[in-house]
């Protein structure tokens, strides 16, 4: 008698494990499908930012310039602002800021805007290097914002979404790569 309810309470007390077993495993699958939307949203953001979304080597820019003063180059020949190009700057980075909120939730929000500048001034200098267009301040400081508005809205539907801000954020940035891939190659196209 005492096997049979020692076995009972065995079987009952491993349940609960097993549930945190499926769970401990959803978030590996979560967290391996997030690395792999960031290599993917990386390479977009490369194929961008240094390729100028071209399919060909010869429309590149050959030549170098560097704009320090900010906001110097983002006026228009009419003297308005370019906000399309300073929105457009502060846009491709919030992904990464999402990005590294999923997956390096201990790092401080001072350590992920660290990385989020760095990034954007590896592409910034690379442009220079391989005279790919201008390297500008500008795009240094809308780059590192934007980062930062990433890891401001993860914080923010983490309040809404919970346990479930993970997966939610996974598809949407799938949802959202797959748009910005279909409308540049429509674009190109085009």
């Amino acid at each position: 008698m005492r096997r049979g309810a020692a076995r009972l309470f065995s079987l009952y007390a491993c349940c609960p494990k097993r549930k945190e077993s499926r769970e401990t495993m959803e978030n590996r699958k979560q967290r391996t499908l997030t690395k792999v939307l960031l290599v993917i949203y990386l390479a977009m953001l490369t194929w961008l930012v240094l390729f100028k979304l071209s399919f060909s080597l010869s429309m590149f820019y050959r030549y170098q310039h560097i704009n320090l003063i900010p906001f110097g180059a983002s006026f228009l020949p009419d003297g308005r602002l370019n906000l399309a190009e300073i929105l457009g700057n502060v846009f491709i980075f919030i992904p990464l800021g999402i990005f590294l909120k999923m997956l390096k939730p201990s790092w401080s929000f001072a350590k992920k805007t660290a990385l989020c500048f760095s990034l954007s001034l590896v592409y910034e200098v690379l442009q220079y290097v391989f005279a790919l267009g201008t390297t500008d301040v500008t795009d240094l400081l809308d780059n590192t914002v934007g980062g930062m508005l990433g890891i401001g809205l993860y914080i923010l539907f983490k309040k809404w979404w919970k346990g479930k801000t993970d997966r939610v954020m996974n598809i949407f940035m799938l949802v959202f790569m797959a748009l910005i891939l279909a409308a540049v190659l429509y674009l190109n196209m085009a």
